[in-house]
């Protein structure tokens, strides 16, 4: 183990985007971007273990080259994937309001994992609830039997997945 108070690390050998940990942050390798940093009152280089380990005052953050850690990188869906991992998300690009209109959950787990509002756009007294519009791996000639003019329109609804992310939304609104 190194105490990395003066030491680098560099992380994703191949042929992929390089990147260092340094001081409490990491790096794009070839830019010098910061990807993301930490307030840290301690870090530990483990080269055997190909882990960085960042002592910081809400616990501690490990940085790994293991497949099976959340990735190190830029990616909007993440804040639809990794709700318990809120300390290790590396901000993006929110969803966009045409992306949003067009599939609500993204909305709804925005909302969810960044503890926002909504916004006013939502309306529980319309209906359908939960729906989404133009997907592009749907096949909407399946709901063509119960109505023709959505899958004329692209259109499909109930929506579980917006089904859910509205409920756990709320639900933790309400429990926490």
């Amino acid at each position: 183990m190194i105490t990395a108070e003066n030491e680098f690390y560099l992380f994703r050998m191949g042929n992929r985007t390089k990147l260092i940990y340094k001081q409490g942050a990491l790096y794009e390798a070839l830019n010098g971007n910061i990807i993301k940093s930490w307030e840290t009152y301690k870090s530990e280089i483990r080269p055997d273990r190909y882990t960085v380990l960042l002592h910081c005052p809400h616990g501690i953050v490990e940085i790994t080259e293991d497949n099976w850690k959340i990735p190190v990188i830029s990616d909007s869906y993440s804040q639809l994937f990794w709700m318990d991992y809120k300390d290790e998300h590396i901000d993006c690009e929110r969803f966009s309001k045409e992306s949003i209109e067009l599939y609500p959950y993204l909305g709804w787990a925005q909302a969810h994992f960044y503890d926002m509002g909504f916004g006013e756009d939502t309306s529980f007294s319309k209906s359908p609830l939960t729906w989404e519009c133009q997907a592009s791996q749907a096949n909407y000639e399946g709901i063509r039997k119960l109505s023709t003019i959505y899958a004329d329109a692209k259109y499909c609804s109930p929506h579980t997945w917006h089904s859910a992310e509205t409920f756990l939304y709320l639900y933790e609104d309400i429990i926490i």
